[in-house]
């Protein structure tokens, strides 16, 4: 039988004595899809993924590659091959003899690794580069190095754990991209581990949001940052806008939400709901700022003064103070003399009910 995922867990748990580093998750990762596990620092990110490359047991539960239980399978005879943070590239090698490393390891012909070798130099954009040792390559250099390493032996799945966390800004970026085109280009399943939001949005096809050893919420980026389900998924994710409110009116198109300073806010229903919401968010750019005396005409919009601004580039970050005592953020373009603001100054707060984000828990 052919198998959907590359990597499945039923129920697996990982316990370091009393803490439960990862507690009950069951996962599905698709063949051929770019998978991101994400969160903060001690969420369970990590374990899981060691205990998919063997360097971790669970404690309970079963671990699966390609339809196989590997909860008993040494490392190196895993169908799945790691990428650290720290590259652990062998600094007397050539580029050409630390992406050869793994096949000499399995004894293949001399002739076929060279011409694998070369695959993986034009792959990675590394040719001509071969007789390079790592010290001669830049940071991102290093890291395609790495990844073809990984990649020469052809696994059923790619893991990398943060390896773009000690890169520059401007390199990281460039590393992104990059490692979304050999994705698509090798078609191998990759599952990555990083703490960085935007990192995660601009790679994944799916993203598998953690917190204390489960996972809180798991879907396509859009769905991630435009629907987050919960509080603590639309504070991770950068929603600056998040407030507790209860249920004031309900009807069948529409929640009226009464905020705890008193603000009643519109939030459409696009779905059935598990359960009753105990808040909303709204996104930065979703949200409005008018300025003048004539009220916008979106289901939401609120008098307040600008409390604060912060420019940021291409956006300026602008907090407005509402009549209530509510604070609301509104990023606008700076260089639209339309949006131009001071401190103080009196301007309208306004978005959809489609834009009022139910958060459930």
């Amino acid at each position: 039988m052919t198998a959907t995922y590359s990597v499945e867990f039923k129920s697996v748990s990982k316990f370091f004595g009393d803490v439960k580093a990862v507690n009950r998750v069951d996962l599905q990762v698709h063949k051929g899809e770019f998978f991101s596990l994400l969160g903060p620092s001690g969420c369970g990110k990590t374990t899981s993924l060691r205990m998919i490359g063997g360097l971790e047991h669970p404690t309970e539960g079963d671990v699966f590659i390609n339809n196989i239980c590997v909860n008993n399978v040494p490392p190196y005879e895993r169908d799945s091959s790691i990428v650290f943070q720290n590259l652990a590239l062998f600094p007397h090698m050539t580029v050409a003899q630390n992406i050869a490393f793994g096949l000499k390891l399995k004894k293949m012909p001399r002739d076929q690794i060279k011409a694998k070798v070369s695959e993986m130099l034009g792959l990675v954009q590394l040719s001509g580069m071969e007789k390079r040792r790592p010290d001669q390559l830049s940071g991102g250099q290093q890291q395609r190095v790495a990844v073809a390493r990984s990649l020469v032996l052809q696994p059923e799945v790619l893991l990398l754990d943060e390896p773009l966390a000690a890169l520059d800004r401007k390199l990281r970026k460039e590393m992104q991209i990059e490692l979304r085109r050999i994705q698509r280009d090798v078609g191998i399943t990759f599952i990555y581990v990083t703490h960085d939001q935007k990192e995660a949005l601009s790679m994944s096809d799916r993203i598998a949001v953690m917190k204390d050893g489960i996972i809180v919420q798991l879907g396509p980026p859009e769905q991630i940052y435009e629907q987050p389900r919960t509080r603590f998924v639309a504070d991770f994710m950068g929603a600056s806008n998040v407030f507790d409110a209860s249920i004031n009116q309900q009807n069948d198109e529409h929640f009226t939400m009464k905020t705890q300073q008193g603000l009643d806010v519109l939030a459409k229903i696009g779905k059935t709901l598990e359960s009753d919401p105990i808040g909303f968010s709204v996104r930065p750019e979703a949200v409005r700022m008018v300025v003048g005396n004539e009220k916008p005409s979106l289901e939401n919009a609120y008098q307040g003064k600008v409390a604060s601004l912060v420019y940021l580039g291409d956006v300026t970050e602008v907090e407005i103070e509402l009549q209530g005592g509510d604070c609301f953020v509104a990023f606008v373009n700076t260089t639209s003399q339309s949006t131009k603001v001071e401190e103080g100054q009196a301007v309208w707060v306004a978005w959809s009910a489609q834009d009022s984000n139910l958060l459930l828990a």
